[in-house]
Formats: structure tokens, C-alpha cells, sequence
């Protein structure tokens, strides 16, 4: 089984990618991991510029993005069903790099 990584940020183009990706491996069998993450900003020191603390970020910046996962979700499960795909969506605070690179050791991301 594959593990495909998708980041999204909601757009048109990362729709897109997720329709191609999913055409792309359409007899392949394949968990297809969506994440959304919500980039810490950093100022010209490279230092972060803002910290949030966990409740806050639960209920407002996460919140926000785990909703809108779901609807993605939802509206992937209106496209012709495929039994070899799985996915599974993840809302995420932190540096984008640094979380790509631990997601896809984590998760033994091949693609």
C-alpha cells in the first residue's frame, strides 16, 4: 500500500492535485493523507512572531481547518467511489517545512 501526502490549502489547484493524484493511482491501493497547515509566521530574525496557546489554537485556528477538512472529505466521497483509496486529513499548527518532514517520516510517506 502506498501512503500519498497532500497538503492543502483549500484552492482551486489543491483540488486539482488531489483529483490528479487520486486518478494518478486509481489501481494502486493507497491511503492518502490530507493535512492543512497552519504556517507559524516568522519575523525577519527567523524567530516565531506570534505563540499561541493550545485552547486558543483548538478553538479558533485549528477549528476552522478541521472543519473545512471535513467538507473536503465530504466532497471527495461524492466522486466515483475507488475501495483501494483511503484518506485521512490532519489540521496542523506549526513550521510548514518542519511538519511536512515529520509527517512523511511518520506516516512512511512514499509520495
Amino acid at each position: 500500500m502506498k501512503n500519498i501526502l497532500i497538503p492543502t490549502d483549500f484552492s482551486d489547484n489543491a483540488w486539482n492535485a488531489l483529483i490528479y493524484g487520486i486518478t494518478f493511482f486509481k489501481k494502486t491501493q493507497c491511503t492518502f493523507h490530507i493535512v492543512h497547515i497552519n504556517a507559524i509566521n516568522t519575523n525577519s530574525s527567523g524567530e516565531a512572531a506570534l505563540y499561541v496557546s493550545p485552547d486558543i489554537l483548538e478553538e479558533t485556528i485549528l477549528a476552522e481547518s478541521k472543519e473545512k477538512l471535513q467538507h473536503l472529505l465530504k466532497r471527495i466521497e461524492k466522486l466515483p467511489l475507488n475501495a483501494k483509496h483511503n484518506f485521512k486529513v490532519q489540521a496542523i499548527y506549526g513550521f510548514l517545512i518542519n511538519e511536512l518532514k515529520t509527517l512523511v517520516i511518520n506516516k512512511k510517506i512514499d509520495l
